[in-house]
């Protein structure tokens, strides 16, 4: 099995950070490949560009976007690990999401049928920790 992981934490000594490492380990000694995407460590730009969210084909994917892609298409899971904050995913994935998962690459998309995904074959799983606090 290859397993790609996907983690949103800015923090190495995080909670996330920890689960990361322990499904890493976990699968490695299972026998499983594993690849790691640290989007922090990694500095990954997660601005959607003009160029981008104005051509629907998407036909201007950086370098970076394509490394992702490939390590996408390789996997067989994908592992999303990261913190609820704001009641939603750090921006970093959110952006993440926004520019890699494409039009003709996680789905295609036709006037009369809408929206087909592409990436039907990969399992999915996602841990987010969820932090509870009381602002006002």
């Amino acid at each position: 099995m290859k397993t790609l992981i996907i983690l949103a934490h800015p923090s190495k000594n995080s909670f996330n950070a920890s689960i990361s490492y322990e499904v890493e380990m976990h699968l490695t000694n299972k026998g499983h490949e594993v690849r790691v995407r640290d989007l922090y460590a990694l500095k990954f730009n997660p601005v959607l560009e003009e160029d981008n969210h104005t051509n629907f084909s998407q036909n201007k994917i950086t370098e970076e976007m394509i490394e992702e892609q490939k390590n996408i298409l390789w996997a067989e899971n994908l592992v999303f690990i990261y913190p609820t904050w704001w009641c939603g995913m750090p921006a970093i994935l959110k952006g993440y999401f926004d520019r890699v998962f494409t039009n003709g690459f996680a789905f295609r998309y036709e006037h009369l049928k809408g929206a087909e995904g592409l990436l039907k074959e990969k399992n999915v799983l996602c841990f987010k920790q969820q932090v509870r606090r009381r602002i006002l």
